[in-house]
């Protein structure tokens, strides 16, 4: 059976970087597990971390947190473990930069437009 729920794990550091994570489940019943949980963060704090192109290559990326294995066979060992077929479907990642004021420019009038992000 293709997994047919979905999970999405959300993940940001400083702001600056963004990840949405989504995995495929069989059942809701796998995402109030704090195993689950765990590893889910885990993976979107991977995926931050280093910026794969595709679910593919991410699944064959050594797993930062345990470099000795690979991200599928952590989440073949979460499946394994929490007794589900867990897959991840897809993933964003994006990257902003701050535009830092320089000395000769004027600040915004609206404190809401202080920060201006730029695409990645």
């Amino acid at each position: 059976m293709y997994p047919h729920n979905r999970f999405i794990q959300s993940y940001c550091h400083q702001g600056r970087i963004g990840v949405l994570l989504e995995f495929g489940l069989e059942t809701w019943l796998v995402t109030q597990q704090e195993e689950f949980l765990s590893m889910s963060r885990d993976l979107a704090m991977h995926v931050a971390a280093s910026n794969p192109d595709s679910v593919d290559s991410l699944l064959r990326q050594p797993f930062v947190r345990e470099p000795d294995k690979t991200v599928g066979t952590v989440l073949a060992n979460a499946s394994a473990q929490l007794g589900e077929k867990i897959t991840i479907t897809r993933f964003v990642r994006w990257d902003h930069e701050r535009e830092l004021p320089t000395e000769d420019s004027t600040p915004p009038r609206n404190p809401a437009t202080a920060i201006r992000l730029k695409r990645a």
